[in-house]
């Protein structure tokens, strides 16, 4: 007998051999023959995460686990759709590259699902991909499961207690900066002033040291100082100064902000 192509998954089908003599009719005996083509399932589910969170140029792994629910042998293929992240199949022990499964019926195995966000990812850039398994005994039985990989969004808030201060010839004044982490990862900014011919420095919290930078744990608030000091001489009657203070995200510098300070004396 010949198992025609369009046979169902696990299909079977029982018939029966009738022999007769041809000497006697009444002298007869029957065979009954089963035959079963074989039957193609499987399962496959990630083993903890299937999102996560990283920096540009990070790989994350995510796990995922295959087993053979079906009743013969058979070889799985795997491939992503969507997304534009780099993605390599990889074996258990990430020793080699693995873009096929094959299983005994019952058997297990473990495979890896390699992602890397390139260093050119926007910031806070996400995507969502489809790992597909597709069983090569049959290729209408498969499975997927969907892995969602995001960058880091770096972001922050500054402002001062105060912004505007009357100081006097030869006084000094020092305007406190907050910087507010509201992004998901910690980060440190880089801290310039410009637009003032007075004397001018950017302080650590405590008036004690110049800073160039400040370093902030997200969700967390830092603040510094920014020390101005008037000249005895050379002043204009009501002269006022503005300085801009600036701060850049050292991990994303196109994140920046500033914040203008006004000086009278």
């Amino acid at each position: 007998m010949t198992v025609p192509l369009t046979v169902a998954n696990g299909d079977f089908e029982s018939f029966t051999v009738n022999i007769t003599s041809d000497g006697r009719t009444s002298i007869s005996d029957s065979l009954q023959f089963t035959t079963t083509t074989p039957y193609y399932a499987f399962t496959a589910q990630a083993q903890s995460v299937t999102s996560t969170l990283l920096f540009a140029g990070e790989s994350y792994y995510y796990t995922i686990d295959i087993q053979n629910t079906g009743n013969s042998t058979d070889t799985y293929h795997l491939t992503t759709q969507g997304g534009h992240y780099q993605y390599t199949f990889r074996n258990a022990s990430d020793s080699a590259a693995n873009t096929q499964i094959s299983l005994n019926a019952s058997g297990t195995d473990t495979f890896l699902a390699k992602v890397t966000v390139p260093l050119t990812a926007a910031n806070g850039d996400f995507e969502c991909i489809t790992v597909t398994m597709t069983s090569l005994g049959l290729s209408a039985v498969s499975n997927s499961l969907e892995l969602t990989t995001t960058s880091h969004h770096f972001s922050f808030n500054m402002g001062a207690i105060i912004d505007q201060k009357v100081v006097y010839p030869g006084k000094s004044f020092n305007y406190t900066i907050y910087v507010h982490n509201t992004g998901t990862a910690d980060d440190t900014y880089t801290l310039t002033h410009a637009n003032s011919s007075w004397s001018c420095s950017i302080r650590d919290i405590t008036d004690t040291t110049d800073i160039h930078s400040i370093s902030v744990g997200k969700g967390l608030t830092q603040s510094c100082l920014v020390k101005v000091t008037v000249p005895t001489t050379g002043l204009l009657n009501g002269e006022s100064k503005n300085i801009t203070l600036t701060a850049v995200s050292f991990a994303h510098t196109s994140v920046t902000k500033w914040w203008k300070l006004g000086i009278f004396h």
